[in-house]
């Protein structure tokens, strides 16, 4: 059998403790070597808690681990700095999204990998939503004419169409390819703190696009309809995809709405993209979610944000 891979956790808030630990401390094939937090509390918690025989009390120490990839879970303002050093150590790495926030260190992240024969992955994991996944299948052979995209969530948040709406702008690009067109509105009182956007793309296969997302609404929702060639597709995330044929309904469900069973590591995609990128770092195969896509997402990002009048990824 191969030897286990050494990972290591740049990273212990929130997504680590809910998501990423529990699913690496699961997988079989690879084993937690190290974790860094720059809090000593933290480092020390996560040492314990996991069973580790090592956690960094430096990057640079983190880096010095012998390292087959790491998971970088840091702050966006914080992954490029952290990323890049990797990279070129010869390091593969899973990162949270966004790539960065501008737009020419997320350039500089795709071609320091590249340079280096390294896997860099995003953590876009709806690519890998059973949901999603079924819907994109439906549209495998030519992309739908119309999508529209929804994604409210109560709550202001700091940059919130970079931190949250950029999963539907993700799927846009991912069921409809590179944009020509972008129109984007949105509302706000302070700029950083925006309560809601909308916008319309034309891409350049001639499908159309719409996205919606309110930070003052009354609850969590996340829906994607798609339409063409006859066909019409409802994904209401995390539960179901509905595919209407001729006025023919069937379903596919993940899991009832009120069973309460679902796990959101398997229902959103995040076990599938941990296991897809674990799989590439032993056989150096390239991952199904390319960085250059990831980069077209960011790009597409870029653009809304600068139509909409929110501070844009060019600073």
């Amino acid at each position: 059998m191969s030897r286990k891979l050494r990972v290591g956790v740049v990273g212990l808030g929130k997504i680590a403790w809910q998501i990423y630990l529990p699913l690496l401390s699961r997988e079989p094939s690879v084993e937690i070597a190290t974790v860094f937090s720059r809090t000593q509390e933290t480092r020390e918690r996560a040492k314990a808690a996991l069973g580790l025989s090592h956690a960094a009390s430096s990057f640079e120490e983190f880096c010095g681990q012998g390292l087959d990839c790491a998971f970088v879970l840091t702050p966006k303002d914080t992954r490029y700095e952290l990323v890049l050093p990797l990279l070129e150590r010869g390091v593969d790495v899973f990162c949270e999204k966004p790539m960065a926030t501008k737009i020419s260190q997320a350039r500089a992240m795709v071609e320091t990998a590249k340079r280096n024969g390294r896997i860099l992955m995003f953590a876009f994991n709806r690519r890998y939503a059973p949901v999603y996944v079924r819907a994109r299948q439906v549209f495998s052979d030519s992309p739908p004419e119309i999508a529209v995209a929804c994604k409210n969530r109560p709550g202001l948040e700091y940059r919130a169409t970079i931190e949250n709406t950029i999963h539907m702008i993700d799927l846009l690009t991912w069921f409809c390819g590179e944009a020509s067109e972008v129109h984007a509105f949105s509302q706000f009182t302070d700029a950083n703190y925006e309560k809601g956007i909308v916008a319309t793309i034309r891409f350049k296969n001639g499908s159309l696009g719409t996205i919606s997302a309110s930070r003052n609404c009354g609850r969590w929702d996340e829906r994607l309809s798609l339409y063409g060639n006859g066909i019409t597709v409802d994904v209401n995330c995390p539960t179901e995809t509905l595919v209407y044929r001729d006025g023919e309904l069937s379903g596919f469900s993940v899991i009832g709405r009120d069973t309460g069973f679902a796990d959101p590591k398997d229902t959103l995609g995040f076990a599938a993209i941990v296991k897809d990128f674990i799989h590439c770092v032993r056989t150096r195969e390239e991952p199904c979610l390319s960085v250059e896509s990831v980069l077209a997402t960011h790009v597409l990002l870029n653009e809304i944000l600068k139509k909409a009048g929110l501070p844009d990824l060019s600073s």
